[in-house]
């Protein structure tokens, strides 16, 4: 459902406008960017919040934090990467549902009932969900969409709370069939990826991550990779491959963030993302440093649904800030 615009704004709205910023353009809604406007244009409000960035300069552009009408909790800027099935930004701050931000609306459930359910908390970017390590999780469904046979990309950003659990699972969709990403005392606490038949364990990362500082964690799987389909990153930089035992499956069983019944991960995660394919590790860089490329695409989800007026859009890079007025009519 859209506002009421003029048929001027609307015919404008047709050719996309955008602004210029050191080397960024901004548009309301992805699409094809055009030619750069003025400081100040028109978009048009939705349902679905969205606004994407298009590095239209020579050079990557790095560690872009955005931030909206002054407030100074940054947004993450999230690089437009294809095979998005499920990202949950944890944005809402409160309430007893997290929104996917794909197109898939896999819209989660906090669990179990509030208030004993996970709690809202400060995140890596904005806002996050705490887990007690007990009994806390998110149920996002299971729909078809998070169960692709061929290829995978599980990424999170975690800071844990406690390790000496057997299984601190981040995501869990079927243990004997489909995958789980989980962190086990078994191994250390090491980060390992189960996936297919028997549950068994894929490969786990040479690295432990502390309790201390938010980390990024990714597992990738393809099937069509030879010799080491499986990956595992860790804070952007890949910490190892292993060869895989058996190909996903597909089942039922939802999917649970934060683990099922005897898996349950203890501290907080934010920014969760699946996708239905294997990512490089450019792209995986990417996302953890910020880093948009000459020519690629980013997308900012703001805390709130923007309201008609004006909103003030600040982005800085690792070298300078400047700021973008954004109005809704």
């Amino acid at each position: 459902m859209y506002k009421a615009i003029s048929s001027i704004i609307g015919t404008l709205l047709m050719l996309i406008i955008t602004i210029g910023l050191f080397g960024f353009s901004y548009s309301y809604i992805s699409g094809v960017f055009t030619s750069k406007t003025s400081e100040t244009f028109s978009v048009v409000d939705s349902l679905n919040d969205t606004i994407t960035i298009s590095n239209d300069g020579t050079s990557v552009i790095v560690n872009i934090k955005a931030t909206l009408d002054g407030n100074s909790v940054p947004i993450a800027v999230v690089p437009n990467i294809q095979g998005l099935v499920g990202y949950w930004s944890f944005n809402e701050g409160s309430g007893t549902t997290a929104d996917d931000n794909s197109d898939n609306n896999n819209i989660g459930t906090l669990s179990p009932s509030c208030p004993n359910c996970p709690s809202w908390a400060t995140g890596k970017f904005s806002t996050a969900l705490q887990f007690d390590g007990v009994d806390d999780y998110v149920d996002v469904g299971t729909d078809v969409s998070l169960s692709p046979a061929d290829a995978i990309t599980l990424e999170a950003w975690v800071k844990r709370s406690a390790t000496g659990i057997v299984s601190a699972a981040i995501f869990e969709k079927h243990y004997n069939t489909e995958y789980i990403l989980a962190f086990k005392s078994a191994t250390g606490e090491k980060l390992e990826f189960y996936s297919g038949s028997g549950g068994v364990s894929v490969l786990s990362s040479t690295s432990v991550t502390d309790t201390t500082s938010w980390h990024h964690v990714v597992a990738t799987y393809d099937s069509t990779a030879l010799g080491k389909p499986v990956k595992i990153y860790l804070d952007g930089k890949l910490d190892n491959s292993g060869s895989g035992t058996s190909q996903l499956g597909i089942t039922t069983t939802n999917l649970s963030i934060g683990g099922q019944a005897g898996d349950r991960f203890a501290g907080a995660l934010d920014e969760v993302r699946i996708y239905n394919r294997a990512l490089s590790p450019e792209e995986i860089s990417s996302l953890y440093s910020g880093l948009v490329p000459p020519g690629q695409l980013a997308t900012i989800k703001p805390l709130a649904s923007l309201t008609t007026g004006k909103h003030t859009l600040k982005l800085c890079s690792s070298t300078m800030c400047n700021t973008a007025i954004l109005t809704i009519i």
